[in-house]
């Protein structure tokens, strides 16, 4: 693999980790937007090398693209997050070609641990903008000591249940109080357990291979 893939690669990795803690922690500002822009940018040009196809390139710049200007211009429409559609759709689409190239690869090296590990937080955004999706109907679907009841919690600490759900760690400071949440959540925990079993089964799986393809 070119040197320069593999910095690609790298550069994907990076921007999944930037967007985590930036969400979190840089939620407005002049910085956030570059930040965003940059991450939009990787995600799109990664994407179309990943898959080999140049229309991903532009499918993707459309799916942050449109996020991302609604961000900037502070636009918002009642009743409906668009943003988190936009978003979502971009991290589904993005997890799609990454869960295509590693599970169809000949074999393991640091490249396809680092997407492996890019991929698992992905799909915890992307669960993420759909939580942020049903509380824009039902504002109380998940409750937390320091949100009032019945109000939308802060997206910071959406993005934060979305990870424990994940993860299966249940902290106990914040519950789904909704069949959609709750049933979302119970996928997300599948998503959480079997992704590692099978993610370790398959890598050994290749790494056996190598090993007997190796022998005399």
């Amino acid at each position: 693999m070119a040197v320069s893939n593999r910095w690609m690669h790298f550069l994907l990795f990076v921007c999944v980790l930037v967007e985590v803690l930036e969400l979190e922690l840089l939620d407005s500002g002049p910085l956030h937007h570059l930040w965003d822009a940059i991450i939009l940018m990787t995600y799109a040009y990664a994407a179309s090398r990943i898959s080999g196809r140049s229309g991903m390139l532009v499918v993707m710049l459309f799916l942050c693209g449109v996020p991302w200007t609604m961000d900037l211009l502070n636009v918002h429409w009642d009743g409906a997050d668009i943003e988190s559609v936009f978003w979502g759709m971009s991290h589904t689409a993005l997890s799609f070609v990454l869960a295509r190239s590693i599970f169809t690869v000949g074999k393991v090296s640091s490249v396809e641990i680092m997407d492996a590990v890019a991929l698992y937080i992905i799909v915890g955004l992307a669960f993420a903008n759909l939580y942020s999706i049903i509380l824009w109907h039902h504002p109380g679907a998940l409750t937390h000591a320091s949100v009032p009841a019945g109000e939308r919690p802060p997206y910071g600490l959406v993005l934060y249940y979305s990870f424990i759900s994940q993860l299966t760690v249940g902290y106990g400071d914040m519950a789904p109080a909704h069949r959609l949440t709750r049933a979302v959540s119970i996928l997300q925990a599948l998503f959480g357990v079997m992704y590692i079993a099978i993610l370790i089964s398959w890598f050994v799986s290749l790494l056996a291979a190598s090993h007997l393809n190796r022998k005399p």
